[in-house]
């Protein structure tokens, strides 16, 4: 397991760190020599735990834990909360069948629009984007599929690889991950 000491406790990082983010307050601050003898310290205190068979894994427990305390540090995505959203919706059974406005007018709640009868339990990321979000496809590219992506994890979906999508051809889907599913 390694460390990520985190001087700014109201900075976030981009992404999740794969390190366990620790807040370090400093109440009484060492010199540097005096912080290089702690580190040491604190190295030989690991390598003893490992040399009598402490585990280098987490257990679930505590990964879970580590999971939390990652997603504290960690920057949201101010689009998360529409694709939350828009993905907790019940969609026409016609979705596809549906012109761009039409989807647009739904997913804004304006205009005429015909409310839900099913959850859906896959997207992809370009719908996300174009019927979502209201982009332009043109502006499409890798640096924003990886931003959905990212989006579509966060929220609890996972990815299954390239599909064929009605309006948007052969697309990465994800598909919503279920409490059964996950045991």
């Amino acid at each position: 397991m390694c460390f990520l000491r985190v001087h700014e406790p109201r900075r976030l990082l981009k992404r999740p760190p794969r390190a366990l983010p620790v807040n370090v307050i400093i109440t009484n601050p060492k010199r540097e020599d005096e912080f290089a003898e702690i580190v040491n310290q604190l190295w030989a205190e690991a390598v003893e735990l490992y040399r009598s068979g402490e585990s280098l894994i987490l257990s679930p427990e505590a990964e879970a834990i580590a999971v939390g305390k990652r997603e504290e540090y960690t920057e949201r995505d101010p689009m998360e909360g529409l694709v939350y959203d828009y993905v907790n919706r019940k969609f026409p059974a016609d979705w596809f069948d549906l012109c761009y406005a039409d989807r647009r007018d739904f997913a804004d709640r304006t205009g005429v629009y015909v409310e839900g009868t099913e959850i859906r339990d896959d997207f992809c990321t370009f719908e996300i984007w174009v019927d979502c979000l209201g982009n332009k496809r043109t502006d499409f590219n890798s640096a924003r599929a990886r931003q959905m992506s990212n989006i579509m994890k966060r929220l609890g979906f996972k990815p299954v690889g390239q599909r064929y999508v009605k309006c948007y051809g052969k697309q990465t889907t994800f598909v919503r991950v279920r409490e059964a599913d996950s045991k």
